[in-house]
C-alpha cells in the first residue's frame, strides 16, 4: 500500500505540478514545480511519497522481523523529514507564499489525517 501511495503521489506531481520540488543544497533535482498540488494525496500530507516510501520500509520491518532493518527505517525516515522541512518547505514558501502557507496550517507534514502535528 505504501508503494502504491507513492506512486499516487508521483503521478498527480507530474500531471497537476508539472514538475517536484526536490532541491538539494540549492540544486534543483526534479524540475521545479510550477503548481501547488493539494489534490489527490497531497490532500492528506504534504509529503505522501515520503510518508508511502517509509510505509514501505516498516512494512519490511514486520516481515522480515529484523531489528537492524527497523533502525535502518527511523534513521531513513528522521533524515528526510529533516531534510523536507529544511528544504523542500523553504523551496515551496519561496514560491507559492501564502497559498503554500495555507496549505502548510491545514494539512499534516508527514502522516495523513494527523491534523498537522506531525
Amino acid at each position: 500500500m505504501g508503494l502504491l501511495f507513492s506512486f499516487w503521489s508521483i503521478v498527480v506531481q507530474n500531471k497537476i505540478g508539472k514538475g517536484g520540488p526536490l532541491e538539494g543544497y540549492k540544486i534543483g533535482i526534479s524540475p521545479k514545480t510550477h503548481k501547488l498540488n493539494t489534490t489527490g494525496p497531497y490532500k492528506f500530507t504534504r509529503n505522501p511519497m515520503l510518508f508511502g516510501t517509509c510505509t514501505y520500509y516498516f512494512s519490511l520491518v514486520l516481515f522480515f522481523n529484523s531489528p537492524v532493518f527497523l533502525l535502518l527505517s527511523l534513521m531513513f525516515t528522521i533524515f528526510m523529514i529533516i531534510f523536507v522541512k529544511n528544504t523542500e518547505e523553504k523551496r515551496l514558501l519561496t514560491d507559492f507564499g501564502k497559498e503554500y502557507e495555507n496549505y502548510r496550517k491545514k494539512t499534516s507534514l508527514f502522516i495523513p489525517w494527523a491534523q498537522n502535528r506531525f
